[in-house]
Order: structure tokens, then C-alpha cells, then sequence
């Protein structure tokens, strides 16, 4: 490869890098990186030919020395920092100033840290006799620098037995179904067991990652550097200098600087969109029952999406699995449905064995495990009904509901309707007496009752859908009186019925206190959140927090005038810089500069937010104490406060050569000196009795209404006062031990003496009871904190 060469590869990889398959937001820029490198090449070559036409026998001594600069800044990535940095290449950077003569440096400093990614290609693989091929190109990058595992899927096999996958990152409810991918290639006549099809994966995925970073000021860094590095290679061995050494010279300088020049206009731009405030994809609203009006209520209880946001309480465990919305109501065995009790009284349900609730209508409770039967094993029609269609109904819908002695397929409180799905024995007569007397027991709890046979649900299914979603609404004015379920008789007044007795009085009267409070989240009733908004006139100061998903620093910067300088105290926990990420759900193994340029770049925005008075807490071990402490001096200006001693729990029986590490650093900062702080204090124990005096002989001034108090022997006039050594302790005059002095003053003394606080004990030597609460100290490793 000739010198030329050399130099125009280096600049590819400044401009295209690796070549990177898949799609995202990140590959499509390297992509228009890559396209505008295109473009200034023509233009560069066609000025490099100009400048060289007097000097052609410069030419191999120019791209030589191109080269030579360039190759040190350039990485696989086309970010542009200190790559490639041997000592011999002379490599020098300023690291101290006037004001500071110890400063931490790191090469990768000038940069915004983007992330590290595994950069996959599309890659054969042979080995035991098998090949096969890993198709990349639908790999999406990750975002940040969030953990994905990889899935496969069988794409095809080749007439050469080569096995082809397309590779995928995880998603939820995709994954790698090993054992069809197996039976599949059993059926190919292709015998390959699940170790070695985890082997050929394995391999795949043993490719290198890249760090991603943007330079934050390009131009002025490139060209600092080429001048330093000028002044080495123009002044080392120079005895004489021709007029045409310095026109070449020139030559070299004007180029290099027009090659900056082309790179920054492009890292500027990546910069601006690095740095401009991002679009909120999706926002959602936390807020609790409590604070919701009786009517929002109401139609949360009925809407569809309801078993949504009782399963997410079940997962988070706010609520326990055998969790129903009736159970939030107080005293909900004993309310009636307003229905039911016009017709039966409470003994009356209790003779025939049935609950009833302020929900749901009266049921036999011996039906409500084989109801959960029940829905663990749907009809093929059931099924279908209820995955494609109820399952996402305008209006709550119940499977496999009890109602009286009998379980419904699907029950609809909003609509009072009961949707059968009937298979072959509803046709016999002994069915159809059956069904006949249950729809009479259903139309006096004001129920409707719809029927489908299974084959008209597989077969007719369209028919059926439109036909339950042609059923009206109750009307809210006739309690007494349902419309017909045929099209013919609808009403067309819309609108979801009271759930009657629970509004007598207002719904929230009837909430159970320990139910007030859970959490309604407006990402499953969107059609309400208007509704549900609209009740707060300042929903900001109503709000006590907010929750973001993002890319910190993305999140941070996008946000920063809402919160700039609004924020008292700042709390971060980051990523540590340990060895491996294998146990844990986000990326911790980063290189030290990586890790560093990560931590700089959010902290200089976290700065932003904290007002004058503000404070920030960061928490780290050993692996990047040593880093953060530097970081945190320089960028809140050596406003250090503490360092304070975390204790956490040390795998003991782990055999390592050296001492266990059983504690971590919490580092407090100011943003200024003029700053609030409250003393930490906790309560004491059991408090002690201890000794009054303490180390050093010291005369204390005496006021003037007790200097009668004192012997003449004890005290002394010193610049104008009375002072003494001695003190009145419960009544006697007394003198510390020798070398020593007492710890309280005279007023000190009195006060705590009427407290009860002082006492004399066998030896006749005064002590004082500890305070009930004692301040903290940096040293907090008497609890253990999480490991």
C-alpha cells in the first residue's frame, strides 16, 4: 500500500469507519457520514493535485506525514480523540494551569460519550462439519447503552447445507425457540444437537465492540494538536531552510487544515444533534384513586382495560394475587347490587348459598376455582373470541364469569350482557331447558344474554364481532326496562351505567383505606386521561415527582430549562466500573476514560439544575472512587464537603488474595459555599453516663453573677474578667483532674442539673448523660447498605 494510500484509508475510517450492517437512528447517520465523505473526497484529491503541481517530489512526503498526524486521532468508530498514543510519537497535551498544578487527565476528555456497542456483521461460521451463515442486517442498534440479547430465527438452508439466521435483538415475546429450529433441521436431514447450534451462536456473537463518541470541538482540537506536532516535525534535524521548504510546508499545513475543516463541519453538525432537546415519544400519568372525583372512578371500575393495571398492581406486588376490584370496597360481602335487592334480601341469598358484592352480581363462591379452570382452558372458539376481540372490547369484559350457580362465557357489567358461546349439548333438550332457565335467572338481575354457536365464531367471525358491537347501551334512565339485543330496537343514547350502589353516597366513601392510594396509570385508560387531567387546575404543583425513561443524558439536557437551577439535591448511584456486566441488568464494564467521559458529561448538565444552595451525593466503590473524586474537584470548583463511608456486605467466603471490600464512598459537593445543610442526627440506644472533662488545661471566663459562687483560690482576673478552672457541679465546687479541663460551661451545667442529667457516680467524679439523638459523622458502616 503506497503512502497515498495509507493516508486515504485513514480517512475512510474517519468518515465510514467499520462497515456496519442493521438499521437505527445511529447507523443511519454513519450512513450520511459515509455519503458526504464521497462528496469532499473529489474535491480534496483536486486540491491536494493543484497545491502539488510546482512540489511533485513532495508528494510521497506529504501523504507520509498526513499520515503520520492523523492516524493518531482516527479510530474504527470515526470518533477523533488521543487513539493512537505510543511514546515515541511524542504525543503532548496541556494538563495543568496557572491555578491548578494537579489535575486529572484522560484521553477521551474533549468527548460526548455516545455509547459501546458490539458493532455485528454478517458472518459465515464453520466447525465439527457444519456451516453456517448469520444474517445481520436487521439488527437494530441498541439504544444507549441498554443490555439485549440476541435471538435467532431459521430463515432457510441451503442447498449446500448451509443453515442461514436472521439475527434479531431480544424483544418480549420473541425468543429463540432452540428446540423448533431443531426439529426443523431434523426434517432437512441435517442432525445437530442443542450444544453445538449454542456453540455456532456463541461464535456469532464473539465480535468486538466499538466506542461511539463526538468530539465536542473538533476543529480547535485538531488543530492544537497539528500545531504542536508541526512544531516536532519542522524544527527535528532542520540545519537550513529553503524557500521552497517552507512553501512545502505551507502546503502541508494549508491541506491538513482543510482536512479539519471538512471533518469538523460534520462533527459540528453531530454535535447540534447530539445536543438538541428531544421529542417526548410517550408520556403517562401516575395519580391515586384518592385524588380522583367519584365519576372517574366509575368508569375506570367498568373500562376494558381494567385487568391491565390490576395485573401490573399484582406484579409489583401493591396488591396479592387473588386480587379482584371489588375487594378495594368496604364491607363488599354484604352490598347488594340495587337490582338484586328489589328482589331478594340478604337472608334470602345467603339460604341459596350465594355472595354478593358491591361489583359484581350475587354468586355461589364454591364456583370461583373451577371459574379459574375455566379460563386456563378455553374452547378453540372461546379463545378466538376473546384474544381477537373482547380482549380489547370498548367496555371491561369478565371470562368465565360466576353469576348465581352457574359460570357465563363472557360477562360485560357496563352493557349487562352475557355473551354464550355454545358448543352441541345447548341443542339437546335437556340443553335448551337448561339455557331457558338460566336466561330467566339472568333477566331478573337485569342481565341480557346473547348467543353464538362455535362454528359460527371460527367460520363467521367478522359477522359475530359486528354483531356484539352493534348491542346498545343500557339506558340510564329505565332501571326496570333493557333493550332489545336485535338492531332493530336500539337506543341510541351512549353512555355507561352508574355502578349503582356504590355512587349512593359517593364512591370514594366506600373505598377501603388501604385501597385509597392505588396508583392509576393513565397508559391504560388514554381515553380518560383527558377526563382525568382536567380536574387538576395546576397539574405541575399537583405532580410530586416524575418518572423518565431515557438516555440520562439526553433526558438531563432536554429537560434542563424546565428544572435549571430548581433542584436542591441531586442523588446518583452509577453504573461502577467493575470488570464484568454479567450480573447486572445494564452495562458496568467500561474502560476507565470511557467510564470517566460518561460520568463528565452528565455531571456538568446535573450542575446546571442544582440551585445556588444545592448538594450532590454520588456513591461509588473502589473500582472509580479515585476517578469520581478528581471529576466532582473540577466541575463544582473544589466545593468538596465529604467523603462518607458506606458499609455493605462482602462475600466472606469467597477466596480471593487480598482484604474483602465491605464498604463504599459516598462523596458529597456543594455547587457553592453558600449552601443549606442540616445536620443528619439519629436516636441513641441506650445513652450513656460519661465523664465531664477532657485533654488540656484551660481557664474558662466566669459571669458575673457566679463569680460568688467560686473560692478565691480557683479563680483569677485575666485582661479584664474573672476566669476559672473549677466548676459548681450539683452543689460543690470542683476542679478537673490534672492536665484536663471541663467540657461544660457554668450555664451548661445548671441546665442540664435541672434536667436530671447530671449525677456523681461511686467515686464521687460528676458525669453527664449523652444526648437521646447524636449527629452523624462521615463514618455511616455501623448499618449495611444494599451490596
Amino acid at each position: 500500500m503506497t503512502k497515498e494510500e495509507k493516508f486515504y484509508k485513514v480517512l475512510q475510517d474517519v468518515f465510514i469507519g467499520a462497515k456496519i450492517e442493521g438499521t437505527g437512528g445511529f447507523i443511519n447517520l454513519m450512513r450520511i457520514k459515509s455519503n458526504y465523505y464521497c462528496k469532499i473526497e473529489d474535491i480534496l484529491k483536486k486540491d491536494i493535485n493543484t497545491a502539488l503541481e510546482r512540489y511533485p517530489a513532495f508528494r510521497d512526503e506529504l501523504f507520509d506525514k498526513l499520515y503520520s498526524f492523523f492516524n493518531r486521532y482516527f479510530t474504527e468508530s470515526g470518533s477523533i480523540y488521543f487513539n493512537s498514543t505510543p511514546f515515541h510519537n511524542n504525543i503532548y497535551e496541556k494538563v495543568y494551569t496557572d491555578e491548578k498544578d494537579v489535575i486529572l487527565f484522560w484521553k477521551t476528555q474533549m468527548l460526548y460519550y455516545v455509547k459501546t456497542d458490539r458493532i455485528f456483521r454478517s458472518l459465515p461460521v464453520e466447525f465439527d462439519g457444519f456451516k453456517f451463515y448469520f444474517d445481520a442486517s436487521k439488527i437494530e442498534t441498541k439504544k444507549a447503552n441498554e443490555k439485549r440479547s440476541l435471538i435467532y430465527e431459521l430463515k432457510e438452508v441451503k442447498e449446500d447445507k448451509t443453515i442461514v439466521f436472521n439475527v434479531y435483538y431480544y424483544e418480549k415475546g420473541r425468543v429463540t425457540k432452540t428446540e423448533d429450529i431443531l426439529k426443523e433441521l431434523k426434517k432437512k436431514e441435517i442432525k445437530l444437537d442443542e450444544e453445538t447450534l449454542e456453540r455456532a451462536f456463541r461464535i456469532f456473537e464473539k465480535q468486538s465492540e466499538v466506542d461511539f463518541f463526538i468530539n465536542k470541538n473538533a476543529k480547535a482540537f485538531l488543530q492544537e494538536q497539528f500545531k504542536l506536532w508541526s512544531y516536532q516535525y519542522f524544527w527535528e534535524g532542520a540545519k537550513e531552510w529553503t524557500a521552497d521548504r517552507v512553501n512545502e510546508l505551507q502546503i502541508l499545513k494549508d491541506i491538513a487544515f482543510k482536512i479539519i475543516d471538512f471533518i469538523s463541519q460534520f462533527e459540528d453538525e453531530l454535535v447540534k444533534i447530539w445536543n438538541k432537546p428531544k421529542f417526548v415519544k410517550n408520556s403517562n400519568y401516575v395519580i391515586t384513586l384518592d385524588r380522583l372525583n367519584d365519576n372517574i372512578i366509575e368508569k375506570i371500575i367498568y373500562h376494558r382495560n381494567l385487568d391491565e393495571q390490576i395485573e401490573e398492581w399484582k406484579q409489583i406486588g401493591i396488591v396479592d394475587e387473588e386480587f379482584e376490584i371489588e375487594h378495594i370496597f368496604e364491607n363488599f360481602n354484604n352490598r347488594n347490587n340495587e337490582y338484586v335487592l328489589d328482589l331478594f334480601s340478604k337472608e334470602e341469598l345467603q339460604k341459596e348459598g350465594l355472595i354478593s358484592t358491591g361489583y359484581h352480581l350475587p354468586y355461589n363462591p364454591d364456583l370461583v376455582e373451577r371459574a379459574k379452570d375455566l379460563r386456563k382452558n378455553m374452547t378453540p372458539a372461546e379463545k378466538k373470541l376473546w384474544y381477537e376481540y373482547l380482549r380489547n372490547f370498548k367496555h371491561r369484559v369478565l371470562r368465565q364469569r360466576p353469576i348465581n350457580h352457574f359460570i357465563v362465557d363472557f360477562y360485560c357489567p357496563a352493557l349487562k350482557l352475557v355473551i354464550e358461546i355454545d358448543g352441541e349439548h345447548h341443542f339437546t333438550e335437556e340443553g335448551k331447558s337448561y339455557d331457558e332457565e338460566r336466561r330467566k335467572i339472568l333477566e331478573r338481575y337485569g342481565l341480557r344474554e346473547i348467543r353464538f354457536r362455535n362454528d359460527e365464531v371460527i367460520n363467521e367471525f367478522d359477522r359475530v364481532c359486528k354483531e356484539i358491537e352493534q348491542i346498545p347501551p343500557v339506558s340510564t334512565l329505565d332501571k326496570g326496562e333493557y333493550p332489545p339485543v336485535s338492531p332493530e330496537g336500539r337506543i341510541k343514547e351512549e353512555g355507561i351505567p352508574p355502578v349503582s350502589p356504590l355512587s349512593k353516597g359517593g364512591i370514594k366513601g366506600g373505598i377501603k383505606k388501604q385501597f385509597l392510594h392505588l396508583p392509576i396509570d393513565t397508559k391504560y385508560f388514554k381515553d380518560l386521561e383527558p377526563e382525568i387531567l382536567s380536574q387538576f387546575d395546576d397539574l405541575d404543583q399537583s405532580l410530586d415527582g416524575w418518572l423518565i425513561k431515557s438516555e440520562n443524558y439526553q433526558a438531563l439536557n432536554t429537560i434542563l430549562q424546565k428544572f435549571k437551577e430548581k433542584v436542591q439535591t441531586i442523588y446518583i448511584d452509577p453504573p461502577f466500573n467493575l470488570d464484568s456486566s454479567d450480573q447486572f441488568l445494564y452495562r458496568t464494564n467500561y474502560k476507565d476514560a470511557n467510564w470517566a467521559t460518561l460520568l463528565e458529561n452528565r455531571l456538568r448538565i446535573a450542575r446546571e439544575w442544582l440551585n445556588e444552595k444545592g448538594s450532590i451525593f454520588v456513591r461509588c466503590d473502589y473500582n472509580g472512587n479515585w476517578i469520581v473524586r478528581c471529576l466532582m474537584d473540577e466541575i463544582f470548583d473544589g466545593n468538596y464537603k465529604n467523603e462518607i463511608v458506606l458499609s455493605k456486605s462482602a462475600k466472606l467466603t469467597e477466596k480471593i488474595n487480598k482484604y474483602h471490600s465491605a464498604h463504599d464512598s459516598l462523596f458529597f459537593f456543594t455547587k457553592s459555599d453558600n449552601y443549606d445543610f442540616e445536620p443528619a442526627t439519629r436516636k441513641r440506644e441506650e445513652p450513656k453516663w460519661r465523664g465531664m472533662h477532657l485533654p488540656g488545661i484551660r481557664w474558662s471566663p466566669i459571669p458575673k453573677e457566679y463569680v460568688k459562687l467560686f473560692s478565691e483560690e480557683n479563680i483569677k482576673e485575666k485582661n479584664g474578667k474573672f476566669v476559672t478552672r473549677a466548676r459548681i457541679i450539683l452543689g460543690k465546687e470542683l476542679l478537673p483532674p490534672e492536665g484536663r479541663h471541663w467540657a461544660l460551661s457554668q450555664e451548661s451545667i445548671f441546665e442540664l442539673e435541672k434536667e436530671g442529667k447530671i449525677k456523681l457516680n461511686d467515686k464521687g467524679e460528676p458525669q453527664t448523660e449523652e444526648a437521646e439523638t447524636q449527629k452523624l459523622t462521615d463514618n455511616w458502616t455501623d448499618w449495611v447498605g444494599y451490596s
